[in-house]
């Protein structure tokens, strides 16, 4: 439900969700740290949205690339360049990964503002467009 609200625009809820759904069920905080990383990334609250992401890859380092690539972005947004680059190659987004992100955001997110925020930050850090 949160990544729904999440990708609707309804940050504030999803992170409601997030917490409630970590009550009832303990046993995966790198997910739900993630999603509730995800909540503030669209809330342009991008040092929370970072400390969520470090703390959901500390837990799962095996996270996959293109969650990276969120990461990456706050720290663009944060002016933080060098440590976004360095989270870039931690990823190592392959082409397709690349591509199945560039299209996937464009259908995902409802809202266009929220779909440029994070078009508009990978192409700050340097992910093409295909």
């Amino acid at each position: 439900m949160a990544d729904a609200l999440i990708y609707s625009g309804n940050f504030e809820e999803a992170v409601d969700f997030v917490k409630k759904a970590m009550r009832l069920d303990p046993n995966n905080p790198a997910t739900y740290l993630y999603t509730l990383g995800l909540a503030h990334f669209g809330m342009e609250q991008f040092q929370q949205a970072s400390s969520f992401f470090e703390r959901a890859f500390k837990l799962n380092p095996e996270m996959g690339s293109l969650q990276r690539a969120y990461l990456a972005v706050a720290y663009v947004y944060l002016g933080q360049a060098e440590k976004a680059r360095t989270e870039l190659d931690k990823s190592k987004i392959e082409t397709m990964e690349m591509y199945n992100m560039w299209v996937g955001i464009r259908e995902v997110y409802k809202e266009p503002r929220d779909r440029e925020r994070l078009l508009d930050g990978l192409r700050k850090v340097g992910i093409p467009e295909n």
